[in-house]
């Protein structure tokens, strides 16, 4: 069963016994209720929202798309500081308060790249693309149920939108080449805008005015002038139209209307992700005290314990290195843990406080924006604060499969929702769970000691930690992953792309199975499921990697969202890690020189 479905039936459950309670004892979990049952009762009510959003757009005119007029008075910095106050952002220049990369004791803030409504993948096969066409269709249709009358103008004006959101989706930056500019230096060459104004009021933090020598971090040196060009060369009509649609867009949801895909089928499905995305901390807390107990947790910990050390094995068996083995070592052992959930998250006295300034309202539409105005704030107002690695305020939102490393706290962390089936299940054989959730930390620990990782040290700081001569054979293990994989896929291009999550896969499945052996000798072994008699425990733990990534991949998928990601196709997952694992090879007696046992295999 496909894990993501699994924890989204394991929530439906919750809200939906949630929701039938008469009274609730924690006011996060009456909020949850509110919030559902609210959803659900407004299903599909889109006459709701289109009169929220006349009375919001009223004092600027209305839409644009639905009604000719004179907007010029209008800015679309104007506009946004308004829908600022009900939880909107910006989508030309959305900010964030992130970890100041150069000094991980301060929050910074962040300019990032521009975000869109359809899916980037969709808007850069261009305006002829079928589906941008069914995109721009949907937007017409929404300014027609708002009124509008001119459908030759409100055609025009659709278009314009699509066009500005694909010239928005070229906007691209490499991965980690992050700069900072004082405000006063942003002034002095893009002076089309008021930047301290625009950043201050866009923040929203009381009492908070930021000054022309505060300092904030860009994506990288040169994605700004990107924006700033298509700011300056597109009409100030259609920047307003934009913003004005941004609004509609998120409030639309809030009734189950996805504008890219129309109404949801399911009532259920759309206020459950609703739900997720309002109150994150609430619907975590939920989940955790549901369906994760403390003895998970205890194991889990184990499990990493156990997967640091194999990845020191595999560095051990490994030649080079010598110079920086001490520090890679160090590194490892120094990385902190964040497994499933903060115990916080168990305290509903916590919980509640956490929600303590949510604007509580029996009108649905105005108590789901005053949601997403708190989770706004929240954000931002660390800007001021310090940060702190145990701070579980940072870590409640646990109800997505996946796993990632943080850099600038030297930290891998492990969240809820991919606790589970087939990755993770106590009441399996350890080889299943060591194959699964195993390999999948093994990977996420590698990223700190390769790639971006190799820029911060053990405490999280910027540093220069690894001795040239050892990044020089990093990158020639690299390049052998690379030509391995360019010539299983016949895509040298695309095996650059995915390089990095190539190597972690490689690393993170030989670690794990270090790891199970470490596990296997502690416990005295385990036994072999009679069901599957004729292969070792060793074969069955490379069977359940296998497993793992066994998935149907359809054309649409190959085509479109292989083409943007950083991980290769799941069959590669699988092939390229065992083909470079004599483990692998010895535990199925596969010839060398065969498929699965190559003469050179790559060495990380």
């Amino acid at each position: 069963m496909d894990i993501g479905r699994q924890l989204n039936d394991k929530l439906a459950t919750i809200v939906h016994e949630n929701s039938n309670q008469k009274e609730h004892c924690a006011t996060s979990s009456k909020f949850v209720a509110h919030l559902y049952q609210g959803c659900m009762r407004n299903f599909a009510n889109t006459s709701l929202v289109f009169g929220r959003i006349n009375q919001l757009l009223r004092d600027y005119g209305g839409w644009i798309v639905v009604r000719n007029g004179d907007f010029s008075k209008f800015h679309w910095t104007e506009i946004s500081y308004r829908f600022r106050s009900i939880g909107i952002t910006q989508p030309y220049l959305p900010i964030s308060v992130t970890y100041d990369y150069y000094d991980k004791n301060k929050h910074i803030l962040t300019i990032n790249l521009p975000d869109t409504v359809a899916p980037k993948y969709v808007l850069l096969n261009g305006l002829d693309d079928t589906n941008i066409e069914k995109y721009r269709r949907n937007i017409i249709y929404v300014a027609k149920s708002m009124g509008a009358k001119d459908l030759t103008y409100t055609e025009k004006e659709a278009t314009k939108i699509v066009e500005l959101e694909i010239r928005l989706a070229n906007i691209t930056a490499p991965t980690f080449n992050r700069v900072k500019r004082t405000i006063g230096e942003l002034q002095e060459k893009y002076s089309g805008i008021c930047w301290r104004t625009y950043l201050t009021k866009m923040l929203a933090i009381p009492n908070l005015a930021l000054q022309e020598n505060d300092e904030v971090m860009l994506y990288s040196p040169h994605h700004l002038d990107k924006i700033v060009e298509v700011l300056q060369s597109t009409a100030p009509s259609t920047l307003v139209s934009y913003v004005e649609y941004r609004v509609i867009v998120a409030l639309l949801r809030a009734v189950g209307l996805n504008i890219c895909e129309g109404i949801s089928n399911s009532a259920p499905s759309a206020c459950l992700e609703l739900t997720k995305l309002a109150l994150p901390t609430a619907l975590s807390a939920l989940y955790v005290h549901r369906f994760l107990c403390s003895d998970t947790k205890h194991e889990l910990t184990q499990l990493v314990h156990d997967i640091k050390g194999g990845l020191i094995e595999v560095l051990d068996a490994t030649k080079g290195y010598e110079q920086s083995r001490a520090a890679f070592i160090r590194k490892i052992k120094a990385m902190h843990e964040h497994i499933a959930y903060p115990d916080a998250l168990l305290d509903g006295n916590e919980v509640n406080k956490y929600y303590a300034n949510v604007k509580f309202s029996e009108d649905y539409l105005q108590f789901y924006s005053n949601l997403l105005k708190f989770n706004i704030d929240e954000s931002y107002k660390k800007l001021k604060e310090v940060p702190r690695r145990n701070d579980w305020k940072s870590r409640t939102s646990l109800l997505n499969v996946n796993a990632q490393y943080q850099p600038l706290e030297n930290s891998i962390e492990i969240l809820a929702g991919l606790v589970a089936h087939p990755i993770y299940n106590p009441d399996l054989p350890s080889y299943v769970n060591y194959a699964g959730m195993g390999s999948i930390v093994g990977h996420e620990i590698y990223h700190g000691v390769s790639g971006l990782g190799l820029m911060f040290d053990e405490h999280g700081q910027m540093n220069t930690w690894v001795t040239s001569e050892d990044v020089a054979n990093l990158d020639r293990a690299s390049k052998c992953i690379h030509q391995q994989h360019a010539e299983l896929i016949k895509d040298e291009k695309k095996a650059w792309v995915t390089l990095d999550e190539d190597r972690a896969d490689v690393v993170g499945v030989l670690s794990a199975y270090r790891a199970y052996q470490t596990w296997f000798q502690r416990n005295g072994g385990e036994p072999r499921p009679q069901d599957f008699g004729r292969y070792t425990i060793n074969q069955l733990f490379w069977i359940s990697y296998g497993r793992l990534w066994c998935s149907k991949e359809s054309d649409y998928y190959v085509k479109n969202h292989l083409s943007f990601t950083k991980h290769s196709r799941y069959m590669y997952r699988v092939l390229v890690p065992l083909m470079n694992s004599e483990d692998f090879s010895k535990d199925f007696n596969c010839p060398p020189g065969s498929y699965m046992n190559p003469i050179n295999k790559c060495r990380l």
